[in-house]
C-alpha cells in the first residue's frame, strides 16, 4: 500500500472506520447477519420479545430508549449467548455473524486504543470475524472493540477478567502481574508467529508465560525534513529550526499513566534499567523531574501550553497530530501508530522522519517497550473447547497477515494511512511490504534493538503502586509547572 511520508514529528502519547466488508449504521448499534438459510429467533437484551433473524439480512437493533438502561449487553440466540457487549447510544456498533452451524461462543476483548476514522472499528470487527469463524465455523465471535472501556482501570480489568468476563482479552501488560496475582488469568503457550524476546520476556510473570504477544508501543518524535536520511536529535532539531516557530512540539503529557511511563522511562535512562526498581520509591528522584519537565516546556507558546494543561488531553483523537502536521510544530512525540493521523492530515512539504525519544541527557541506548498481550480467563476459558477456540483466535490474531490487515489499515477505505503499529511477532517484519514502507524501514532497527538496548515496561503494577507513583510524580511536576493537570484518567489513543 503505498505511503505518503513526510515531515519530522514527535508522535503524542497514548496507551480506532465507516467503509468496509459490513456496511456500517450510525453509532451504537448491534448489527446481526444470519448467513445461514433458515431464520434464526433471537432475543436482544432490552427489547421485550424475540426476533426473528431472517437470512441474508442486516438487523440493526439500538439500544432500547424504553428499557430500564439503555444498553446492549447480551444476545440470546438458542444456544448461543454472546456478553459483554456493552452497546450504547454514544459508543461503537457491534458486529455478530450467526452461520446456523454455531454450538458455543468466544467472547473476545480487543486492545482498543489505536487509530480509526470517525471512531468505528464496525469494518474491522467484520474482517476479524468472517476470518475466524470462516477457519472455526462452530463458534460464534463476540468481538468487542469499544475504547470507552477503560481497561486501565484496575476494578474494571477485575471485572473484564473476572467470572462471567471475557474468554480471551488483549491488555497492556503493565497490568500483568495484577491479573496473575488476582489469579484472573492462566499460563499461555505460543502456538502461532514468535515474538521478540523483549515482547516474550514481558508477556511473562515470576518466570512462566502467560500472555501471547501482540503489539510493541514505545515513544517516538516526528519530524519533517528535506533530506530522507537526516539523523537529528530532538534538541538539534530545536537547535537548529526553533526559532521559527512559536512551539517547539506538540504531544500529550498529560495524564496518570503518561506522567508514570514518562518519569520511568527518563528514570530507566538516566540510571539504568537495573535500578529501574528503585523509581517506585517515593517521594520522587529529583534529577528526573527536572529533566522530565524539559520536554514539555517545548509546548509553551504564545497560546499557553495545551500539552499539560489538559487540552490535548481532552481533545478529539488526532487533534495533536493535526497541529504538527498542519505546521502548527516543529516535533510531535507520540507513539508510531500516531503517524496515521499525521499522514492524514499531512500539509508541510518534506519527508516524515521518526527517532526514539531521548528522555536523558547525555544520551542513553536504553529503550523500554510496552507489549500488548493476549491473556485467557481462568474463570470461563481455562480447559476444554474455549482453550481450544481462544488458541486458535490468538494464533489467527497474531499471524503476519492480520497484522499485516490492521498495521496496513486494509479495513479502512481506500488511500487512508496505514497505521504503523509495531508488532510483536517477527515474522511480520520480514515482508517486502513492510521493509519497502518508508516509515516501517525506520522504525525496524528499534524492534530489531539495532543500537539500543531494549527492555520491557515493567509488567507489575498494583493498584497501590500505581496510585502511589502518578500521585507522587504528579506533586513533584506541579511543585515546578503549576498549570500541569495530571489527568487521572486512561491513556490517549495509542
Amino acid at each position: 500500500m503505498p505511503t505518503r511520508i513526510r515531515r519530522l514529528v514527535i508522535g503524542a502519547f497514548a496507551p480506532l472506520a465507516c467503509l468496509g466488508l459490513v456496511p456500517t449504521a450510525h453509532a451504537g448499534e448491534l448489527i446481526l447477519t444470519n448467513m445461514s438459510t433458515k431464520p434464526i429467533t433471537c432475543k436482544v437484551d432490552g427489547y421485550p420479545r424475540p426476533f426473528a433473524i431472517l437470512p441474508a439480512v442486516q438487523h440493526h437493533f439500538p439500544p432500547n430508549l424504553a428499557a430500564r438502561e439503555p444498553i446492549i449487553d447480551s444476545v440470546d440466540c438458542g444456544n448461543l449467548r454472546p456478553r459483554l457487549m456493552h452497546i450504547t447510544l454514544a459508543g461503537p456498533d457491534h458486529v455478530l455473524v450467526l452461520n446456523g452451524q454455531q454450538t458455543r461462543t468466544l467472547n473476545a476483548f480487543l486492545y482498543a486504543y489505536i487509530p480509526t476514522l470517525n471512531n468505528s472499528f464496525s469494518s474491522l470487527a467484520s474482517y476479524i470475524i468472517s476470518t475466524y469463524q470462516a477457519q472455526n465455523p462452530q463458534v460464534l465471535l463476540n468481538l468487542v472493540i469499544d475504547p470507552s472501556v477503560n481497561v486501565y482501570d484496575f476494578a474494571t480489568l477485575q471485572k473484564l477478567a473476572g467470572p462471567g468476563g471475557y474468554d480471551v482479552l488483549e491488555v497492556d501488560m503493565s497490568l500483568l502481574g495484577f491479573l496473575v496475582s488476582n489469579n484472573l488469568i492462566t499460563p499461555a503457550s505460543i502456538m502461532g508467529d514468535q515474538p521478540f524476546p523483549v515482547a516474550r520476556q514481558t508477556a511473562t510473570f515470576n518466570g512462566t508465560l502467560y500472555a501471547i504477544p501482540s503489539w510493541l508501543c514505545s515513544n517516538f518524535f516526528f519530524y519533517f525534513s528535506n533530506d530522507p536520511k537526516e539523523k537529528l536529535t530532538l534538541r538539534q532539531i530545536k537547535a537548529a529550526r526553533g526559532d521559527l516557530y512559536d512551539r517547539i512540539l506538540v504531544s500529550d503529557f498529560d495524564g496518570s499513566w503518561t506522567i508514570t511511563a514518562m518519569y520511568l522511562m527518563t528514570y530507566a535512562q538516566l540510571y539504568g534499567y537495573a535500578n529501574l526498581n528503585q523509581a517506585f520509591t517515593m517521594p520522587p528522584d529529583p534529577p528526573t523531574i527536572q529533566t522530565m519537565i524539559g520536554y514539555p516546556l517545548y509546548c509553551n507558546g504564545s497560546g499557553g501550553n495545551p500539552c499539560i494543561d489538559g487540552t490535548y488531553h481532552n481533545a478529539p483523537d488526532g487533534t495533536v497530530e493535526r497541529a504538527f502536521a498542519t505546521g502548527q510544530a516543529l516535533v510531535d512525540i507520540g507513539f508510531s501508530e500516531r503517524s496515521f493521523f499525521v499522514n492524514l492530515y499531512d500539509t508541510v512539504p518534506g519527508t516524515l522522519l521518526v527517532a526514539p525519544v531521548e528522555w536523558s541527557q547525555p544520551l542513553s541506548n536504553v529503550l523500554l517497550l510496552y507489549t500488548d498481550g493476549f491473556v485467557t480467563n481462568s474463570s470461563t476459558c481455562s480447559t476444554g473447547t474455549c482453550a481450544g477456540d481462544t488458541q486458535a483466535f490468538t494464533t489467527l490474531m497474531t499471524g503476519a497477515a492480520m497484522k499485516t490487515y490492521i498495521a496496513f489499515s486494509q479495513d479502512l477505505p481506500s488511500g487512508t494511512p496505514p497505521r504503523h503499529l509495531l508488532v510483536a511477532t517477527q515474522p511480520f517484519w520480514s515482508q517486502s511490504v513492510v521493509q519497502n514502507d518508508p516509515l516501517y524501514s525506520q522504525l525496524a532497527p528499534v524492534v530489531n534493538g539495532t543500537g539500543y538496548e531494549l527492555d520491557s515496561f515493567p509488567n507489575f503494577f498494583t493498584p497501590a503502586q500505581k496510585q502511589a507513583v502518578s500521585t507522587g510524580v504528579c506533586a513533584a511536576l506541579q511543585a515546578k509547572l503549576p498549570n500541569y493537570a495530571c489527568s487521572t484518567s486512561a491513556p490517549a489513543a495509542r
